[in-house]
């Protein structure tokens, strides 16, 4: 089979926040595709097929293709073929684009990668695929996990706290070079990185002023201090949601 030559033509991106209330999801997706239709100086008759994906099975919803390939993208009466790869789905994207065009099998493609997370909840998803006695507790999400793995990596290769911060340092001006990332920190050191302020809560206070200051700053986890302002734990916003009205020492809250 004679490999075709592949090049990226024209990109689209959003400008990426932590919430876009200002737009659904088909109208966000339709924000990047436009763009790189435009950038790419071509219409909607010109695409041959779609290849569109996210982490649907994470957030709980189905057949996101039908409703976003479709109405979002140029896909009516066009081939459209969904990848959800969970976390790697972007990548997964770009490699399933090059290689319908380098077999041949079309000439011009738009991939299609999209997130919103704040119209979705990927943590819930996440956790259902951990046991729910041992380990839902402290794998809830992605970053339970992640952590782990980084914990492991850095004691096994006798990483420092500052060499790990040097990379959180370097992803971030990087970022700034991009006019769209949602941080943008040109000017950030590594103290900055490893100078942290967690949000703290008294063990005495309820579950639902706890809750209130998660809300407050949109944050899932609280760092649960005695009155000597010794660390007790960290409450996760799963640990709360559903549960009868209690202290976060473990005491019931009288009425």
């Amino acid at each position: 089979m004679v490999k075709h030559d592949v090049a990226v033509v024209g990109v689209g991106q959003t400008k990426h926040a932590s919430k876009r209330r200002d737009v659904n999801i088909p109208e966000m997706i339709y924000e990047a595709v436009k763009m790189a239709l435009d950038d790419a100086q071509l219409m909607s008759k010109d695409i041959d097929a779609i290849i569109i994906g996210n982490m649907d099975h994470f957030e709980g919803i189905n057949f996101s293709e039908m409703w976003t390939g479709i109405e979002a993208a140029p896909g009516y009466l066009k081939p459209v073929v969904k990848v959800a790869t969970g976390g790697t789905t972007g990548s997964s994207l770009a490699i399933c684009g090059y290689h319908n065009v380098a077999s041949g099998i079309y000439n011009k493609i738009l991939v299609v990668g999209w997130e919103k997370l704040q119209e979705g909840g990927a943590t819930t998803g996440i956790i259902t695929a951990f046991d729910p006695v041992w380990e839902r507790p402290s794998l809830a999400g992605a970053l339970g996990p992640l952590a782990l793995m980084a914990g492991m990596y850095q004691h096994k290769y006798g990483i420092t706290a500052e060499q790990a911060a040097k990379v959180t340092v370097k992803n971030r001006r990087n970022a700034s070079n991009n006019p769209y990332a949602h941080l943008r920190m040109p000017d950030i050191k590594v103290e900055d990185v490893m100078t942290t302020s967690p949000k703290c809560i008294d063990e005495d206070h309820s579950a639902a002023e706890a809750l209130g200051i998660m809300e407050l700053f949109g944050i899932t986890h609280l760092v649960i201090l005695d009155r000597e302002k010794t660390l007790k734990g960290v409450v996760h916003l799963h640990d709360l949601l559903g549960r009868e009205e209690f202290r976060l020492n473990g005491s019931l809250t009288s009425t």
